[in-house]
């Protein structure tokens, strides 16, 4: 235990070195050997999830009894209609105070 209190900061010091080497050979080697997909056989295998999810979709159906049931003839639409007028200014770059109506400006030389 006395040798541990005299040697913290070089334990302290060793277990920092080993973390930034792990870390190092972690993160520029990829954590080990890393193999390179062969590209043709990684889009073949792209395109048959995208048929097989194509054909997934096709064959749904929808069953269209529920819109004749009481419930879905009972859907009332409590929706507000928008204004007409839209509030904000006409011109969005112009100054603020000045009206929305385009105007001329004169420079004086």
């Amino acid at each position: 235990m006395e040798a541990l209190k005299k040697n913290k900061t070089l334990l302290i010091l060793f277990a920092v070195v080993l973390f930034i080497f792990i870390g190092y050979f972690t993160f520029f080697n990829g954590g080990g050997t890393t193999t390179t997909p062969n590209e043709n056989n990684s889009t073949q295998v792209v395109g048959q999830n995208v048929l097989n999810l194509l054909h997934k979709i096709s064959v749904v159906s929808i069953d269209t009894t529920i819109f004749s049931s009481p419930i879905w003839t009972n859907l009332r639409d409590i929706s507000s209609p928008l204004p007409t007028n839209t509030p904000g200014k006409s011109d969005l770059f112009g100054a603020l105070g000045q009206s929305g109506t385009a105007s001329s400006v004169s420079r004086s030389r």
